[in-house]
């Protein structure tokens, strides 16, 4: 996934019974390795751009995505020109 720095995303997880039917499993706690992420999987990146992981966890199953945060384009400032 890509992303620019300072923006949000929302992960879902989905796991598959022994009959290969998808579950919503509860109890799922989500990991950043650097931005945020609350309990219901929305991410935010950080601001600084760089490779990070975002991991989620229910039992002793872990799960893990690799999150590209791109640096965020800085507004360009007119100039301004000054009678005299």
């Amino acid at each position: 996934l890509k992303m620019v720095a300072g923006t949000s995303v929302r992960f879902t997880a989905v796991a598959k019974d022994y009959a290969g039917m998808a579950q919503t499993p509860s109890g799922l706690i989500w990991m950043a390795g650097s931005g945020t992420i609350n309990r219901n999987g929305r991410y935010t990146a950080p601001k600084r751009a760089g490779v990070y992981k975002v991991k989620v966890a229910v039992g002793k199953l872990v799960a893990q995505a690799k999150v590209t945060v791109l640096p965020a384009k800085k507004a360009k400032r007119k100039k301004r020109k000054h009678k005299g």
